[in-house]
């Protein structure tokens, strides 16, 4: 028998992941979010031509219209732009999921950690007051991603697109000592890649060509996998295989070991100037700050989240990489064979609202506002 919408809205919430470049969301009875879209807002250069899809004239615009907006980030390196509102994103989860009471139905964000009170506490009273939400809760990413592999043990190393993140837990807790966090991953290598194309002449000129690297970054792009780890400094050559790819605008272009070179600074950002350590780094930093018996279990279990991850290569040379970094004979794993690795914080937001014991950690806009900043402290995940 089909579910009508009133008893399938009455036992969800809306899950919501809003990334630096798409956007997640769903009602936590799905297996997955049904809504993905760029996280991109804009005006129209040219307003005549259009009606706007929400109040005033800031609208999410359509992908093949996208160039005819002026184009803003709502959400950069995992945090809010406060140049870019955020709004016009909330109004179009809630058309995909044809919510019409947002009263009805509470709200579950995932935020990346270190993520300051302050943009909780304003993101909150947006929804309180600007879209009548009556509960919400924030859920850290790196640890939802676990909880949605089933892992109650792990390293978490999820790589988006504006943000890095090495998250332990141990016997379910999030670790919070061990945890490290930095601006580089996704973005920097459509960065990379843009600058070498652009030295070969390779020129793309639209308003929003830093959308369609980005697209190319995800057709051509992969991580070189040596038989060692690499010295610093030392020259580099990458194999000599070549893929296509085709423009909107019906144009093929052929991409070489620039398709390599760009994302070698996910393991070598020094190499563009940035003081960055690299992703095994990272790792390694995060390991260092916790008990000897603790790090070589974590070891064992490190897995992938974040569409980053999805780079062919990208497990095999973490490998690579992290086995100099320990004693001999330490045994390392990393795992990723989660098909939707993107999705896995989404997927955890999901298992976790639905948990029966869950309902007494939504907050409520009383909550927030008799007890400020600290409720948001008490209730967390």
């Amino acid at each position: 028998m089909k579910e009508d919408a009133a008893t399938k809205f009455n036992r969800s919430a809306i899950i919501a992941d809003i990334g630096s470049s798409i956007t997640k969301a769903g009602l936590s009875i799905e297996e997955a979010p049904t809504s993905r879209f760029e996280t991109l807002v804009g005006r129209s250069k040219y307003p005549k031509l259009f009606q706007p899809q929400t109040e005033g004239d800031l609208v999410v615009p359509l992908k093949e219209y996208r160039g005819l907006y002026k184009l803003q980030h709502p959400v950069r390196r995992g945090l809010l732009n406060p140049e870019a509102d955020i709004k016009p994103i909330i109004s179009k989860i809630y058309a995909d999921l044809k919510v019409m009471n947002s009263k009805d139905v509470p709200v579950f964000f995932i935020e990346p950690p270190f993520a300051p009170f302050s943009q909780k506490f304003g993101l909150a009273m947006t929804l309180f007051d600007s879209f009548g939400v009556n509960e919400l809760f924030f859920g850290t990413a790196g640890a939802l991603s676990l909880h949605a592999l089933g892992k109650l043990d792990g390293l978490l190393l999820e790589c988006g697109d504006g943000v890095t993140q090495i998250v332990p837990m141990y016997n379910g807790y999030k670790l919070d000592h061990g945890l490290e966090k930095a601006h580089f991953a996704g973005y920097d290598v459509t960065q990379a890649l843009k600058l070498s194309l652009r030295r070969r002449g390779m020129l793309i000129n639209t308003s929003h060509q830093d959308l369609i690297f980005n697209e190319v970054k995800k057709a051509v792009c992969e991580l070189d996998v040596p038989d060692k780890p690499r010295q610093p400094g030392s020259e580099i050559s990458y194999p000599q295989s070549s893929k296509t790819f085709e423009l909107p605008d019906g144009k093929v272009i052929e991409v070489g070991e620039d398709r390599f070179a760009a994302t070698e600074i996910l393991f070598d950002p020094e190499s563009t100037g940035e003081g960055f350590l690299g992703v095994h780094q990272l790792v390694e930093r995060s390991l260092s700050k916790l008990d000897l018996e603790l790090r070589k279990h974590l070891l064992k279990s490190i897995y992938l989240a974040g569409g980053t991850s999805h780079t062919p290569g990208f497990a095999e040379r973490l490998q690579l990489e992290l086995t100099p970094l320990f004693a001999q004979h330490t045994r390392i794993k990393v795992e990723a064979s989660h098909p939707d690795r993107s999705s896995l914080a989404w997927i955890g937001g999901a298992l976790i609202s639905n948990l029966s014991t869950f309902s007494k950690m939504w907050i409520t806009k009383k909550e927030l506002e008799d007890s400020g900043d600290r409720i948001l402290l008490q209730k967390c995940f």
